[in-house]
């Protein structure tokens, strides 16, 4: 795995290539974290243009720094997943939880900005929105009630 960081005014664009397998899934998550929890930092953009490989560990990377950049209100955009990951994401779902852009420049924009707050104080994220949406239909469509028998 090679990764490099570029600053963007307050936005870090974090570009990996390569293999993302084993102990490099845990040292990504260690890096993107830091960026997160960074009050400098206003969000990041991860791109995936040169990623070959991604194994759960990596999975679990992106999932983390997404979930807490949400606790630190900031915004993560994804670049570049090519068709490979693509798949991995539709899969795992994780297309739901991340927006993705076609260029670094317009992930970087939405990045700056930070989530923004209901009236109640609770933070609005689109991609978690959907999420939950998502998650309360599967309750309560008919095909995923479970079937129970009354006597």
């Amino acid at each position: 795995m090679r990764v490099t960081y570029e600053r963007r005014q307050r936005v870090i664009v974090v570009a990996i290539s390569g293999e993302i397998v084993r102990a490099s899934g845990n040292q990504l998550r260690r890096d993107l974290l830091r960026f997160v929890e960074d009050d400098a930092i206003d969000g990041l953009v991860i791109n995936l243009e040169g990623v070959d490989v991604m194994d759960s560990l990596a999975l679990g990377a992106l999932v983390s720094t997404r979930t807490v950049a949400a606790v630190y209100r900031k915004r993560v955009a994804v670049v570049g997943v090519n068709a490979t990951l693509r798949r991995v994401f539709t899969i795992t779902r994780l297309h739901d939880a991340f927006i993705e852009f076609s260029c670094e420049e317009n992930a970087a924009e939405y990045a700056s900005k930070p989530l923004e707050r209901r009236h109640d104080g609770e933070i609005v994220d689109p991609a978690v929105a959907l999420l939950v949406s998502q998650f309360i239909f599967a309750l309560t469509s008919e095909t995923s009630r479970p079937c129970l028998k009354v006597k």
